[in-house]
């Protein structure tokens, strides 16, 4: 076990953008199937049978339409997470440093010094 802990905040920004895609994929996805779903416009059958066909189906494209909906917000939702977090860490990284320059180290802690952080993302 280490007794160091380290944040790459470059490398967690960077996979905000992949993730920011996929959302938009994923978005895009749901649009197409319900215009494609729309096209074809709503099963009409006389029969028994076919009237069940259309219950059990018009339910199941409502239910993926909906998966893709969500599935969609939730991964928006994850980029925003992994773009504040990255940021928190550089804001914690920043203000240990101001506060060592400010305070000093007041003993040894065996630690390697601490280098200033790269230009950061605003």
């Amino acid at each position: 076990m280490t007794d160091q802990l380290s944040v790459d905040t470059d490398a967690i920004a960077m996979a905000t953008p992949a993730v920011r895609a996929l959302a938009s994929e994923t978005r895009d996805v749901s649009t197409s199937l319900i215009a494609r779903l729309s096209a074809i416009g709503p099963a009409k059958w006389d029969d028994p049978i076919g009237q069940a066909f259309t219950e059990q189906y018009e339910s199941a494209a409502r239910s993926l339409q909906q998966g893709f909906e969500d599935t969609s917000t939730v991964i928006a939702r994850t980029a925003d997470g992994v773009h504040g977090m990255a940021k928190g860490f550089e804001r914690t990284e920043q203000n240990n440093l101001d506060a060592i320059r400010v305070h000093g180290v007041p003993h040894d802690t065996g630690a390697r010094p601490v280098k200033a952080p790269t230009v950061g993302r605003k």
